[in-house]
């Protein structure tokens, strides 16, 4: 068992709404990590994210991925007003005032803990959420049982169509291998050597 590595609640709030906002983009954590300094291997957010670093982000690093975001959320809405009937109006500006509480937080040490996000979630942030907490897509799955299972785990009424474009993406980016026809067309979390 580690040792608790204490933060400032502040920055761990931040650390927390960076990942939900992330997820919702649909952004992995390498592609954040390229966004706030593009061309290296090393995988920042993976260890700003991790519970035994006490590493952090820094307003440099913010006011990047305020422009960055902004930019992805733009192209996102884009993709989502294709969708007939779509239900998903996402926010797409975002400024620092949208990394820190809107109420006031004490001014204390904390345990790191990175939340498992459940609510506010889109089809995008839920299928990146069951990607990177927990095992369920590391075996092949159908969108329908993807589907099924981000109903139960998040309480919505999601439909299998809504799940088209993450998964789609998901897979063009490497994230996700799909298994083609003519058997049951799945999905699995992709492996990573190293």
């Amino acid at each position: 068992m580690s040792k608790a590595v204490y933060i400032s609640a502040v920055v761990l709030y931040i650390i927390n709404k960076i990942r939900q906002i992330r997820m919702e983009l649909g952004l992995s954590q390498r592609e954040v990590s390229q966004m706030i300094n593009p061309g290296s291997n090393a995988n920042l957010v993976g260890t700003i994210e991790t519970e035994t670093s006490s590493a952090a982000y820094t307003d440099s690093q913010l006011h990047i991925l305020t422009k960055k975001f902004s930019r992805v959320a733009e192209i996102r809405q884009t993709e989502f007003d294709l969708i007939p009937d779509n239900r998903n109006q996402i926010k797409t500006v975002y400024t620092m005032a949208d990394f820190y509480p809107s109420a006031k937080v004490e001014d204390k040490l904390v345990v790191k803990k990175i939340e498992t996000i459940e609510k506010d979630l889109y089809p995008t942030g839920a299928l990146y959420n069951m990607l990177e907490d927990g095992d369920f897509l590391n075996l092949p799955r159908t969108t329908k049982e993807i589907t099924d299972e981000a109903n139960r785990r998040f309480n919505k009424t999601w439909q299998t169509t809504d799940f088209v474009s993450p998964l789609d993406r998901a897979t063009s980016i490497g994230i996700i291998v799909k298994t083609p026809p003519p058997a049951d067309v799945t999905y699995q979390k992709a492996k990573f050597n190293g």
